[in-house]
């Protein structure tokens, strides 16, 4: 009788890809948000590499993707210090979204924003060990006006991400301690998307949707020609 290897018969069987993997766990009703979501996620960070430290955990299965509706800040605040507490244990990250939460105004939702991280997490003794970063669709750096860099932030939906301290530290070691490394080469990016594309097709690119051929040539043609660039520099 054959016996199959069982190491190569496992090995045979497709791995779930984390987006159906964070698809497979979200509500119905959800799905089309958390889709959207994944586009930018996928398409923008991870595509444009505006965090370098977005795919490993999301590639590992190690990012969390949670639509919580409403407008009720208490249970949104809720929600996220039930996050943040269990981010602390699990390594990973976690993405937080809340479409109903002042999408339209920025500074409503930043407020929200500075209740979770000046409040919730030093009162639960969290301020060492978790981060929150804000995205927002009009999200707008003080001062900094209709400047393309907005956009690094700028997300589908309103967006609390939730990052463990830790691995935050790790990431910045690899760039021998200058996390101002990232920012530089995004804000190099943007203006080179702005200044060859045109502000509407920069947009574009930066908020995750699908783009035409032409397009995304002349995008992956900038994108190797800025690594190159940089090793240059190094």
């Amino acid at each position: 009788m054959f016996v199959p290897n069982s190491k190569h018969w496992f090995s045979s069987i497709p791995e779930e890809n984390p987006r159906e993997s964070i698809l497979k766990r979200s509500p119905k009703e959800d799905k089309e948000i958390q889709r959207r979501t994944l586009d930018w996620v996928q398409r923008a960070v991870i595509g444009l590499n505006l965090c370098p430290f977005a795919e490993k955990p999301f590639q590992k299965k190690q990012m969390n993707l949670e639509v919580v509706r409403g407008t009720d800040q208490v249970d949104i605040l809720a929600k996220v210090l039930g996050e943040c507490l269990v981010r602390k244990k699990r390594p990973g990250t976690s993405l937080i979204v809340c479409p109903d939460l002042f999408p339209s105004n920025f500074i409503s939702f930043l407020e929200v924003y500075n209740m979770l991280q000046d409040g919730v997490l030093v009162d639960n003794n969290l301020d060492e060990d978790i981060q929150i970063a804000p995205f927002h669709p009009f999200f707008e750096f003080e001062g900094s006006g209709e400047n393309i860099d907005n956009f690094t932030n700028r997300s589908p939906y309103p967006i609390f991400h939730i990052l463990r301290e830790e691995e935050v530290g790790l990431a910045v070691d690899a760039l021998q301690g200058d996390s101002e490394k990232v920012w530089k080469r995004n804000v190099k990016l943007l203006e080179d998307l702005e200044d060859q594309l045109g502000r509407d097709k920069a947009k574009q690119v930066l908020s995750g949707e699908e783009l035409d051929i032409a397009t995304d040539k002349k995008v992956k043609e900038m994108l190797r020609k800025l690594k190159k660039d940089r090793l240059t520099e190094i």
